[in-house]
């Protein structure tokens, strides 16, 4: 690791070549929201640095826009009826670099065992699979899982390496009215990141579940929803896939609060052809991804996403994808 990483401040501060170099594009800093014609230094699949730097291997940009790879928010993989390495040969032409999974359905069927083998069937592929563990099997009453997943079945799955926190808790009458079961679950998950689902749930109940620790929510389906979700602290995550289309209806948020105040963007239940159809991406946290070889699409970008400003936070270790250098309205980018 040290002499890693002596090697890439020595490439940042210009002393060595770096092993690939991406040159004449427009790159997209998500910080201060401005297209920057710079070069990109790629050390030991790490970027290094922006600016004026020399290569053993240039890629030709040619123009078109650089952003950081896309992330799906919130999705079910076993929705797009395919294996994880044939999705990620799907997805990564279009930019999508990182996904995450709540697998709720894989679990309905095969248990806290077929989880644990979809995460090890993500190791090693090109796209980054990180998870939420599945907080609803069942999600009522109505449905006969395997067996119901309970604490000690999260607390196992919320120890591995690429499970992030808890999937959305969609017994929210359970959570607002204080079930002792889902109080359990939260608690167990206290410290990481718990996310929502609350169709249609608004006022003081709102403020509960919102009080329960959940923070995020992709059940809103109009502006005022939406508006009270952010006013909650919740992050916002919008569909727009082949199941629900939310997108036009609360872009009105996107204009009036801008991205760094909550809104994002995820596709539940998708499938491939729509994982980043609008081009946007979603923020998460997650640990800094390595990155081999520049991946340029030359699918068009469109308005609505890289040019607004939602790209997933880039900084040395995340992974850009290229662009077509026009919109799908034939325009630049503003």
């Amino acid at each position: 690791m040290s002499a890693d990483l002596t090697r890439r401040l020595a490439v940042a501060r210009g002393d060595e070549p770096a092993d690939v170099v991406v040159r004449g594009g427009r790159v997209l800093s998500v910080f201060t929201r401005e297209w920057l014609e710079v070069d990109i230094a790629i050390v030991d699949g790490w970027i290094a640095g922006f600016g004026d730097y020399d290569g053993r291997e240039v890629v030709d940009a040619g123009g078109r826009h650089v952003v950081p790879g896309f992330i799906d928010a919130h999705m079910h993989l076993e929705s797009t009826k395919l294996l994880p390495d044939e999705f990620a040969r799907l997805v990564l032409p279009l930019g999508t670099t990182a996904v995450v999974l709540d697998p709720h359905e894989l679990a309905n069927v095969l248990g806290t065992d077929g989880v644990h083998w979809l995460l090890d069937a993500c190791e090693g592929l090109p796209l980054d699979f990180y998870f939420m563990a599945s907080s609803s099997i069942p999600a009522s009453e109505f449905e006969s899982p395997r067996r119901p997943l309970k604490s000690g079945d999260l607390e196992s799955l919320l120890r591995r390496r690429r499970v992030l926190g808890l999937a959305e808790m969609m017994n929210f009458p359970g959570v607002i009215h204080a079930d002792e079961r889902e109080l359990d679950k939260l608690r167990l998950a206290e410290g990481v990141q718990v996310d929502g689902h609350a169709p249609g749930v608004l006022g003081k109940q709102l403020n509960a579940y919102a009080a329960a620790g959940i923070r995020s929510d992709h059940e809103a389906l109009t502006p005022d929803e939406g508006r009270e979700r952010l006013r909650n602290g919740m992050w916002l995550l919008i569909r727009e896939a082949s199941m629900a289309r939310n997108l036009q209806a609360l872009l009105p948020l996107v204009r009036e609060f801008g991205t760094n105040s909550a809104p994002t963007t995820g596709t539940p239940r998708t499938s491939p052809r729509t994982a980043t159809s609008m081009g946007w991406s979603a923020k998460r946290s997650r640990p800094a991804s390595r990155w081999k070889t520049p991946s340029c699409s030359r699918r068009s970008t469109r308005r609505r996403g890289t040019a607004s400003g939602t790209s997933a936070r880039s900084r040395p270790g995340t992974r850009p994808t290229c662009s077509s250098s026009r919109t799908s309205n034939g325009s630049s980018p503003s």
